[in-house]
């Protein structure tokens, strides 16, 4: 059941999803090579999140 659900889920929202996978791990790398220092750095991320959750 868990599986069918996810198979429609990503159906319905997969872009998104995908959209949202992208930019949260664009922000871990750059947090972790300590390209993320300043907080409008940190703020640019989230503003590129919300954009790909449709907010």
């Amino acid at each position: 059941m868990k599986e069918k659900m996810r198979k429609h889920y990503e159906a319905a929202r997969g872009k998104r999803v995908d959209a949202m996978a992208k930019v949260s791990v664009d922000a871990c790398l750059a947090y972790w090579d300590g390209k993320l220092q300043q907080k409008g750095q940190f703020e640019e991320f989230a503003k590129k999140l919300q954009d790909a959750m449709g907010s």
